[in-house]
C-alpha cells in the first residue's frame, strides 16, 4: 500500500516537472519577444546604439498629429467590418436554413478557415488593386483601359479594402461557429410558448 502511494507522488511530481518544463519552452520565446518590443518602446536598443531608457518614443507618438486619426479608422474598419459580418452570417443561416445549400457550406468551411489572414490579403490585392485580376479580366475591352487607372484600392484614406477584407475573413468564421452551435442545441426545437 505505501510503495503504491510512493510510485504515484513520484509519477505526479514527474508530470509536474514535465508541465512545468514544457511551459517554459513555450514561454520563453514570448517573454523574449516581448522583452525586444518592449525596450526599444522605451528607447532601450543596444544594436542601435541606444544604451539608456527615457520616454522619447512615447513623446513622438503623442504628439504624431496622425496618432488621433489611425485611432479613429482602426476603431471604424474593425467595428464595420464585424457588424456587417455578423449581419451577413446570420441573414445567409436565416435564409439558407434546412437546404441543400446550407450542408455544402458547412463542408466548405474547414478549408477555407485553414487559409492564413495573410493569404486571404494577399489574394484580395491581386483581385481588386488596379492592375488585378479583376481589371485585366476586363480590360480594355470593355473599360477602354490601356493602363491601369488611378483609383486608390488597396490602400485607401477610409480603409475600405480593409472592411472587405476582414468581411471576407470573419463571415466563415461567424459561420462555422453558427454550425457549431447548431450541433449542440436543436435548432428546430425551441419551445414556441416565449
Amino acid at each position: 500500500m505505501i510503495h503504491q502511494i510512493y510510485r504515484a507522488i513520484t509519477n505526479t511530481n514527474k508530470l509536474l516537472a514535465c508541465s512545468i518544463f514544457f511551459t517554459l519552452c513555450l514561454l520563453a520565446p514570448i517573454a523574449v519577444g516581448l522583452a525586444g518590443t518592449i525596450l526599444p518602446a522605451f528607447h532601450y536598443l543596444p544594436a542601435l546604439g541606444s544604451y539608456h531608457f527615457d520616454l522619447t518614443p512615447w513623446e513622438k507618438l503623442f504628439s504624431s498629429p496622425e496618432l488621433l486619426g489611425s485611432i479613429k479608422l482602426t476603431l471604424v474598419s474593425g467595428l464595420l467590418a464585424t457588424l456587417i459580418s455578423f449581419f451577413l452570417a446570420f441573414t445567409a443561416v436565416a435564409i439558407l436554413y434546412q437546404s441543400r445549400f446550407f450542408a455544402s457550406i458547412k463542408h466548405a468551411l474547414s478549408p477555407i478557415l485553414a487559409i492564413p489572414h495573410a493569404a486571404i490579403a494577399i489574394g484580395l490585392v491581386f483581385l481588386l488593386s488596379p492592375s488585378g485580376w479583376i481589371v485585366r479580366l476586363i480590360s480594355p475591352w470593355l473599360t477602354s483601359y490601356e493602363r491601369p487607372p488611378t483609383w486608390v484600392s488597396v490602400q485607401d484614406p477610409y480603409g475600405l479594402s480593409l472592411v472587405v477584407a476582414l468581411i471576407v475573413k470573419e463571415t466563415p468564421f461567424l459561420l462555422f461557429v453558427i454550425f457549431s452551435l447548431f450541433a449542440s442545441v436543436k435548432a428546430g426545437g425551441f419551445d414556441s410558448s416565449w
